[in-house]
């Protein structure tokens, strides 16, 4: 069983799509602040369009960083593309 390591919380949050056999893969990719080349991906899943998978990873996205709060109780945004 994977541990989920301490600092997946903080994490830096971006997804990413290929198209892989004709459908688009979507990937969020975790960051760690302070060590940016420890990285963790996950596969989210797949879609028959780009445009529904950029959506879909706009939403993963903004759903992951939901929980990220700064100390003045502002939502913190990491909401970018790796394309």
């Amino acid at each position: 069983m994977n541990k989920k390591p301490n600092w997946l919380s903080q994490a830096l949050v971006s997804y990413h799509i290929e198209k892989k056999y004709g459908r688009w893969h979507v990937f969020l990719t975790f960051i760690n602040e302070t060590n940016p080349s420890d990285t963790i991906m996950y596969n989210m899943g797949s879609h028959r369009t780009e445009r529904l998978a950029k959506l879909c990873g706009e939403v993963y996205t903004k759903q992951a960083n939901k929980y990220h709060q700064e100390p003045n109780g502002q939502s913190e945004s990491y909401n970018c593309s790796l394309n």
